[in-house]
Formats: structure tokens, C-alpha cells, sequence
């Protein structure tokens, strides 16, 4: 067959649709790419609320939108400490308030307080205290407090103490003392009250009654004045009969 014979031969079968042997099989055609069936109802769109539109993400576009940042946005100042909540009121352990009358200071009038108060200056007037007192100057007037510690000071006045009283040896009181328990080394010129006991140590100089339950004297104190305790200012006489009396039965048996 002639070269332009076949040519036409196959002219013919490719106008006509007919496949020429040895050709390759037509390939079938892609099925097209639905895109997803946006009429669907919603739940939005069923409870009435606008149905926001299918947005269909490319890849990479979740993080391309994290790595943009808004130039007009302002970030928040980082936290400084001291803007930290406070600690809670148990955490640290509460400290006792101390009002503290300073050397150089005077005072003329009345002071009360409830705190613990020292006393290094000059007072003149009644010192009323709920708390501790702790007197090393100068005090013009009575004291009242829970306990009293006097160290090298001079108080002319009454001390009145709901618990113990010190006295150090560089101490005077000039008025009566009150206390449950007393612990006496200075000089004190005025009576002496003690619910417990009355410690007189070896530079104590008294010169006024003392009433106690129970008194304990060292070595070298001076004490010029009435002693009792509680066991006789409650009995009385009562602890002793009121005569020594022999029976006749006790000389007969001697005989």
C-alpha cells in the first residue's frame, strides 16, 4: 500500500471515532470537583440566627494569620512585683505594737495605751497601760499595766500590776506596790500587796508593810516595816489554842 493510501486510511478511522489498533485506550475522564452543598440548614440557620458564609482555608493560612501581628495593638506592661496580690494575713507572724518614749522626750499629762509602752524619758502623770510596761527614766505619777518591769528608773507614785513587778536594783519607788508576784532588788519606801509570793533579793531596802502568801528574804535585804501572810490575816488567832492546859490524869500517871 502507497504512503498516501495509509494516510487517508487513517484519516478516515480517526474522523470516523473508531480506535486504530495499537493505539492506547482513551483514558476516562476526571469527575469534576464538587464544591460541598452550602444549602443544607444549618443549626444556625435553623434557630433563626444568619448562617455565617463557608470560608474554605488554604494550606499554610492558619499560620501565616498567627505570624501577623497588628502594628496598632498595644501589649500589656509586664507585671511588676509590686502589683503581686498580698501575701495572706497568716503567712508572716503579727508583730506586738511598742510605744516608745524616748530619752530626750518629756511628757506632762496622762497617758493610755493599749500596747506595750517603754518608758526611757520624763512623765509626768498617770500611765494607764493594757498591756507591758517597761519604765527606765522618770515617772511623776501611778502606774497601772499587766506587767511591770522598772530598770534604773525612779517612780514616785503607786504600781499596780494584774501580774508580776521587777525591780532591778538601780530602782526607787516612792508609793505602794500591787502585784501577784513581786521580784524586789531596788529600794521602796510604801507598802507591799502580793496575791502569790514577794522575792526580796539582796539589795532590796523596804521600809513599809508587806502582805503576801508567801515571802522568801536572801542574804543582806533590809526590810523595815509589818510582815504578814495570807494564812494569818485569814485565820486570825484560830491557829492557836488559847491556853496550855495540864490535866490531872497526865500528873497522876507521872506519879
Amino acid at each position: 500500500m502507497s504512503l498516501k493510501k495509509n494516510f487517508y486510511q487513517a484519516l478516515s478511522e480517526l474522523l470516523s471515532g473508531e480506535n486504530p489498533a495499537g493505539s492506547e485506550p482513551e483514558r476516562p475522564a476526571a469527575m469534576p470537583q464538587t464544591e460541598p452543598d452550602l444549602s443544607a440548614e444549618t443549626p444556625q440557620a435553623a434557630s433563626g440566627q444568619e448562617a455565617a458564609p463557608y470560608v474554605r482555608e488554604e494550606p499554610g493560612a492558619h499560620s501565616a494569620a498567627s505570624a501577623w501581628k497588628n502594628p496598632f495593638q498595644r501589649e500589656a506592661p509586664p507585671r511588676r512585683q509590686s502589683d503581686a496580690p498580698p501575701p495572706p494575713s497568716g503567712a508572716f507572724p503579727q508583730v506586738n505594737e511598742m510605744t516608745v518614749i524616748s530619752k530626750n522626750t518629756i511628757v506632762v499629762g496622762d497617758i493610755r495605751s493599749l500596747a506595750n509602752v517603754t518608758i526611757e524619758g520624763n512623765v509626768r502623770g498617770r500611765v494607764e497601760i493594757l498591756k507591758d510596761a517597761t519604765v527606765q527614766g522618770m515617772l511623776v505619777g501611778d502606774l497601772a499595766c499587766k506587767n511591770a518591769r522598772l530598770q534604773g528608773s525612779s517612780v514616785q507614785g503607786n504600781v499596780l500590776s494584774k501580774e508580776n513587778v521587777f525591780i532591778d536594783h538601780n530602782t526607787t519607788v516612792l508609793g505602794d506596790l500591787a502585784a501577784q508576784y513581786a521580784s524586789i532588788d531596788g529600794r521602796v519606801k510604801g507598802n507591799i500587796e502580793a496575791g502569790g509570793k514577794v522575792e526580796f533579793l539582796e539589795n532590796a531596802i523596804i521600809a513599809g508593810d508587806v502582805y503576801t502568801n508567801s515571802i522568801s528574804v536572801a542574804d543582806g535585804a533590809n526590810i523595815k516595816g509589818f510582815v504578814s501572810t495570807a494564812y494569818l490575816n485569814e485565820h486570825g488567832d484560830a491557829a492557836f489554842p488559847s491556853q496550855v492546859v495540864i490535866d490531872e490524869e497526865t500528873l497522876l500517871s507521872m506519879k
